[in-house]
């Protein structure tokens, strides 16, 4: 997605967290942007959408492997809620 407000680039992105926003922002394009306007008339998002993100590893991405989670890093997240706050 466009940066818009011409920003620098974040000083803690690298080449493996720039692969991963262009994979969350086709997940988002491709899976969510479509269902948009039906989940928020009825004030929820289909469950099987949570199933896609938690097989794309979009569901707890900073947690530990040990526990279910993606094992990345604080960045990961930003990168998920920035994407999902363009919305």
């Amino acid at each position: 997605m466009t940066n818009v407000l011409n920003t620098p680039r974040a000083s803690y992105l690298d080449e493996e967290l720039d692969m991963f926003r262009d994979a969350v922002e086709r997940f988002v394009r491709q899976e969510c942007v479509p269902h948009i306007d039906e989940w928020r008339e009825a004030s929820m998002v289909d469950r099987s959408v949570w199933k896609k993100a938690g097989e794309a590893g979009l569901l707890m991405a900073s947690a530990p492997e040990e526990y279910g989670g993606a094992g990345g890093t604080f960045a990961h997240e930003t990168i998920i809620l920035e994407t999902l706050a363009r919305l």
